[in-house]
């Protein structure tokens, strides 16, 4: 009877802790969106601009995730990498994103800044016996939102401005589950793709005698489809050594990694409507007349196939205070086929994408329970490759570096299994070269979070 009071007090607790979470980060959803000030003209092709997708501690490695696995962090972007979670733990991130676009011809720049949630995860192991283990979560994979003004001249009329804009993007509700064989661990992903993309073209007609009606085209686009998303991990022990005092066990590894999905198609609807419209006194604009109006035609938006594939060497030890990595070194690689993109049948200025990246991390004494900063893991990264937007027919080439640190800030006692990690990102790159007319600037810091406990386990003491 203790037994069942016990785990109705920890379940209760357990989602009491959530919804708390939650209800936070639906607060600083809801109140970030209000003052974004993101523009990125690049976002107006394809889907729009690529969410990083890898939580905090493997941004800051530059952004490896294939052979990445943590005791301590989800890594959703290899379902196999859940096999080395040890307790329940809760994951959330956080990114500032902030962009400097600069334009030679006109030549011109332009700054924006946009803050929002990065990802929310929840990993919780589902049998240690059978080494299985689950993830829910939710996280962006596509974000659009610019706003361009255009001006020319048409032949016979007058001058033209035209402003472009654009909003929405996909997002990812998933669940994943893996399981560990020896040194093999495989993973899969699943769950509902879901987005919307909203643009719109607004021509005004500038000439001082002859008046003419400015005119608003608009294209709403809602889409969605369940995916599949696999991966696996093979780990081999190069040297073991146990200690004699405190039984620590010290492990040097060797762990590839390898993650992907085939081609997928979403379902997808599209409104279509012309009008002409006027300005009232503050500026809005008015209805005039409809050109044409179409609704509910339906089509498919084809999703590409891609890759990642890697490799990390490192060491980790495993005692009474619970399994810490010392250090790690990788090398990954990424590709996706965005040629086979298609939307409603039609090609965009996209073309095939790939990234190389390099890291490693370091945590001089994972163990030390006065030391702060010595129990802290500190990581580095570079990446460069291609971006899949071609807008300009020219391609975008990606640099950038990163740099982070984790802060362990777990209470290191007999009777406590719970702790907190705090991981922070920083993330300076750039897309584009002397070879494109427009290109970009940014940095981005992620804060991530990670909140673990023992949950649902059975006492060994009634």
């Amino acid at each position: 009877m203790q037994t069942k009071i016990y785990y109705l007090k920890a379940y209760t607790l357990f989602v009491r802790k959530i919804f708390n979470i939650s209800l936070f980060l639906a607060c600083v959803v809801t109140s970030v969106l209000a003052v974004a000030q993101e523009n990125s003209p690049f976002s107006r092709y394809g889907l729009g601009d690529l969410v990083p997708n890898q939580m905090a501690a493997s941004r800051a490695m530059g952004g490896m995730t294939a052979a990445f696995a943590d005791a301590q962090a989800v890594n959703t972007m290899n379902p196999a990498s859940y096999t080395n979670l040890r307790l329940v733990t809760y994951d959330l991130g956080f990114i500032v994103d902030q962009r400097r676009l600069q334009s030679n011809n006109p030549e011109g720049s332009f700054n924006s800044i946009n803050f929002t949630p990065s990802y929310v995860t929840i990993g919780v192991p589902i049998s240690a016996k059978r080494k299985m283990f689950g993830v829910l979560g939710v996280r962006p994979f596509t974000r659009v939102n610019y706003s361009v003004v255009g001006t020319g001249r048409l032949p016979g009329i007058d001058s033209v401005q035209n402003l472009f804009q654009g909003s929405g993007g996909l997002n990812q509700l998933f669940i994943g589950v893996a399981k560990r064989w020896k040194g093999l661990s495989v993973g899969i992903n699943t769950g509902y793709l879901f987005g919307r993309k909203q643009t719109s073209t607004k021509t005004i007609f500038i000439n001082d005698t002859v008046q003419y009606q400015a005119s608003l085209h608009q294209t709403n686009v809602n889409f969605s489809r369940l995916f599949i998303q696999g991966g696996l991990q093979y780990e081999v022990a190069l040297k073991s050594k146990v200690e004699a005092n405190g039984g620590q066990t010290k492990v040097t590894f060797l762990r590839f990694g390898a993650t992907g999905n085939l081609q997928q198609s979403m379902n997808a609807e599209r409104d279509d409507l012309a009008q002409t419209i006027g300005f009232n006194a503050a500026g809005g604009t008015v209805r005039i007349d409809s050109v044409f109006a179409t609704t509910g035609t339906t089509g498919k938006i084809v999703l590409p196939a891609s890759v990642s594939m890697g490799v990390m060497i490192g060491a980790n030890e495993t005692g009474k205070m619970g399994a810490y990595d010392r250090w790690m070194v990788g090398a990954e690689y990424n590709a996706t086929n965005w040629n086979a993109y298609r939307y409603f049948g039609q090609t965009d200025r996209v073309t095939n994408s790939w990234m190389a990246r390099l890291g490693a991390q370091i945590t001089p004494n994972p163990t030390n329970v006065k030391s702060l900063l010595a129990r802290s893991t500190y990581r580095a990264g570079i990446y460069r490759g291609k971006d899949y937007i071609n807008a300009d027919g020219n391609g975008l080439q990606v640099t950038g570096f990163t740099l982070g640190m984790g802060f362990n800030l777990r209470k290191f006692s007999a009777y406590s299994t719970q702790f907190t990690m705090i991981n922070l990102a920083a993330d300076f790159g750039q897309r584009g070269s002397s070879v494109n007319n427009v290109s970009e600037r940014f940095v981005r810091i992620t804060l991530g979070l990670s909140l673990s406990d023992i949950w649902f386990q059975k006492r060994r003491y009634d």
